[in-house]
């Protein structure tokens, strides 16, 4: 090497160095941290989440056709249409500890082991490694026959992401997390999910290239799932070496949501549409949060459960098709949405955590 490329060798690897001490002081000093908080006790606080404006934006229980954005093929969104935040300062009870269930409250905390050797920003080790563990979580706390993962979104920090964006590795962009209060899926969007996974794979179905043009679920099955009990629920966690203190994730009590506090928002893909809920704010909302999440906890989200009270009467579109029966659970689905913790300290470490979406049989 010529002096000025031992110069550059030196300096490129000097570099490196000070970047693994500057991380390696930054997951100590976050650790003391951890370690100072929970010793002090339940972790209650109070932050602003982005509801919906309550005149500006009109309840609904099926699309207006109002209130949407466009999403092209690799998940990138245009500029939303209908929408108008209102932010509004909510406490956020600490789950930790709390009897919260799937069925009354649409949340469950839990720990789960074992996800050293995944590389979370590669597609194939993500549904080949880390599909059949969560597979196999649902059913151990449900106790369903059946579970099916198939699709997955995984988030970081967008000040910590590269010019453009980061990018999975054989997937999709690496998403940001969302600080708007939402559900995932609708009174039309549920059921219409269900079929369209008897579909051939689209173009933005995560598990195509697997498929090779065979459908997740056989179109003969379908009758049968709709006619039973289903959910949807999501499973989240960090995959970080450090805990979760950047945009948490925050949860609402299913069962504190009426209806009528909901507004239906459309995205649009290239191939299909989907459905949200979005929520005006309400004080009998009960908000929680899971401080310092590790890679070592788990959240199950439940996003739709056909035997909710409030829906399981309703058909598609929203009109009543059987008799209300005792057979129901208290939760339909679970409003979520990251946050910005006031309590976290400047310089923390980002976000950067997976949830994976899946269908549950009884």
């Amino acid at each position: 090497l010529t002096a000025q490329g031992r110069q550059r060798s030196d300096s490129k690897e000097m570099g490196l160095k000070d970047q693994l001490a500057l991380g390696a002081a930054a997951a100590a000093a976050v650790g003391l941290y951890v370690i100072w908080t929970r010793g002090k006790g339940k972790k209650d606080v109070y932050a602003k989440l982005e509801f919906q404006h309550p005149t500006s934006v009109p309840r609904s229980l099926v699309t207006t056709g109002k209130v949407y954005v466009d999403r092209s093929t690799t998940g990138s969104d245009a500029p939303s249409v209908g929408l108008e935040y209102a932010p509004k300062e909510v406490l956020l009870r600490d789950g930790r500890g709390e009897e919260l269930s799937l069925d009354d409250n649409g949340m469950l905390f839990t720990t789960h082991e074992g996800i050293e050797g995944i590389d979370f920003y590669n597609e194939d080790d993500i549904i080949t490694k880390y599909y059949p563990m969560m597979e196999k979580l649902i059913k151990e706390k449900t106790g369903a026959r059946r579970v099916i993962v198939f699709d997955h979104n995984v988030r970081k920090t967008l000040s910590h992401q590269k010019q453009g964006g980061d990018k999975i590795k054989g997937g999709n962009q690496v998403q940001h997390p969302l600080q708007m209060v939402h559900g995932d899926y609708t009174l039309t969007s549920a059921p219409l999910r269900i079929k369209m996974l008897s579909d051939k794979p689209k173009t933005n179905d995560t598990l195509a290239k697997i498929l090779k043009g065979k459908p997740v679920v056989d179109p003969s099955e379908i009758p049968g799932i709709l006619s039973s009990r289903y959910q949807f629920i999501n499973i989240w966690r960090s995959f970080a070496d450090t805990p979760i203190l950047d945009q948490p994730l925050a949860v609402c009590d299913g069962s504190s949501v009426p209806p009528s506090d909901l507004v239906v928002f459309e995205v649009r893909y290239t191939d299909r549409t989907g459905e949200n809920y979005f929520s005006r704010h309400s004080s009998g909302h009960k908000w929680y949060h899971f401080p310092q999440m590790t890679k070592n906890e788990v959240l199950f989200l439940k996003c739709w459960d056909s035997s909710g009270r409030d829906f399981a009467h309703l058909d598609a579109a929203g009109q009543p098709s059987k008799t209300p029966t005792s057979d129901t659970v208290k939760s339909t689905f679970s409003l979520h949405t990251a946050f910005s913790d006031p309590t976290t300290p400047k310089g923390a470490p980002p976000r950067e955590s997976i949830e994976v979406r899946t269908v549950v049989l009884y």
